[in-house]
């Protein structure tokens, strides 16, 4: 092992060790694991009751039409409860006051208050799509001369079972998945970067700086103690996903019986770049300044690009609909990360696209890491008033101390 990898090992296990010793750290831990395991078992061992969907039907509507409809239930999930309405106006105003989800006017006309976007998968879209389809047969049929309760009872054969040969790989896992990245790389940033961000400048406020670096090169404990955090940070989030795993196993929850290994890998690949530059960046702020107090200012435009793709990511994964300061941001390096796993979940972006934001990101992660290695360099032996961004990126570089004998 070459002497940069020896001491690149060394400053590694130095960043684990003490962080592991820390309370806060066993603390942090016990109480993500709990969150996490509480939020996949309680819901699976309480329960909950189906949905009910109360279904208008407007006279005159046969017997047959009433058994149809209120026999989409087991289909969906769901309870359907048919009211009985007098007329189209009755129908209207029902469904705008919520007293019904959906009402059927005859044979040609469903009324329901909120529009369907073409691809929603959610329960209430497939009760108004079985809805209709139930009064298009049983009105078909009756139509083409067969008596109602004949027609009811043809549509009354259940469906057969489905066998699947391969596991799902729905839109739904992959939204799911990207939901989980998305929240647990918001969450590690802010985490991990922030131990980043405060051990170097504890380092700095109490002079260890200048004895470490009577040792190593600036960049050799930059890279060490981003990489130590790196695995710690790393090794949580594993912790965290097989702890969910293990309970929705035992729980017998189907939450997370959709996600698919590619979408996983996909986003772990996402939050191993996100990490990289933040946090090289992170360490960066940290040299700036000597004082804790100081913390929050110098990391402030930092935060900025992180929570405007956190909030804009989450807004487009919810709404299924990607805007185009989405799509803008999935290809500017430090929002990537959050906006280009959104894109590739709801099928907003093409294959080629995803590999041009990684290139552009991977070239931003080794230019940036270089440029924060500088100013870490140029700025970490400094102290007393903070330094700005803008005065550190332009100082000179800083003659390196040599590394002791």
């Amino acid at each position: 092992m070459s002497t940069g990898a020896s001491i690149l090992r060394l400053i590694a296990a130095r960043e684990i060790r003490e962080r592991l010793r820390t309370r806060a750290f066993r603390v942090m831990t016990v109480l993500t694991l709990l969150i996490v395991i509480g939020s996949i078992a309680i819901p699976s061992l309480q329960g909950s009751d189906p949905p009910v969907y109360d279904v208008g039907l407007v006279a005159p509507a046969s017997e047959a039409i009433h058994l149809a409809v209120e026999g989409i239930g087991p289909q969906i999930g769901a309870d359907v409860d048919v009211v009985d309405l007098p007329d189209a106006a009755t129908a209207e105003a029902a469904v705008r006051t919520g007293k019904v989800d959906v009402a059927v006017v005859g044979a040609e006309q469903l009324i329901i208050g909120k529009a369907i976007e073409r691809g929603d998968g959610s329960r209430r879209a497939r009760m108004v799509v079985s809805v209709a389809e139930a009064v298009r047969l049983q009105v078909g049929l009756e139509r083409a001369g067969l008596q109602a309760d004949k027609a009811a009872a043809a549509l009354a054969s259940p469906p057969p079972r489905l066998v699947a040969q391969r596991p799902s790989s729905t839109d739904d896992s992959r939204r799911f998945t990207a939901l989980a990245g998305l929240v647990l790389l918001y969450v590690q940033l802010l985490q991990y970067g922030g131990w980043v961000l405060f051990g170097v400048i504890e380092e700095k406020s109490s002079r260890v700086i200048e004895v470490l670096l009577s040792a190593v090169r600036p960049g050799q404990l930059l890279a060490g103690k981003v990489v130590g955090i790196g695995l710690l940070a790393l090794g949580h989030s594993l912790l965290l996903v097989v702890a969910a795993l293990v309970t929705a196993s035992v729980t017998g929850s189907d939450l997370l019986q959709h996600t698919a290994f590619v979408p996983i890998v996909t986003t772990a690949g996402w939050f191993l770049l996100g990490y990289a530059l933040y946090c090289t960046l992170y360490a960066a702020a940290g040299s700036l300044v000597s004082r804790q107090e100081d913390a929050q200012n110098v990391s402030a435009p930092l935060m900025l690009p992180m929570l405007a793709a956190y909030f804009t990511s989450i807004t487009a994964l919810t709404g299924g609909d990607a805007s185009m300061i989405v799509k803008v941001l999935a290809y500017v390096p430090l929002t990537a990360p959050f906006a280009m796993p959104v894109l590739v979940a709801i099928g907003a972006v093409h294959p080629w696209q995803v590999a041009v934001s990684v290139a552009i990101t991977l070239g931003a992660a080794i230019l940036l890491g270089r440029g924060a290695a500088a100013i870490y360099s140029r700025s970490v032996l400094r102290t007393g008033q903070r330094i700005r961004w803008r005065d550190a990126m332009r100082r000179a570089p800083a003659v390196e101390i040599p590394a002791s004998a």
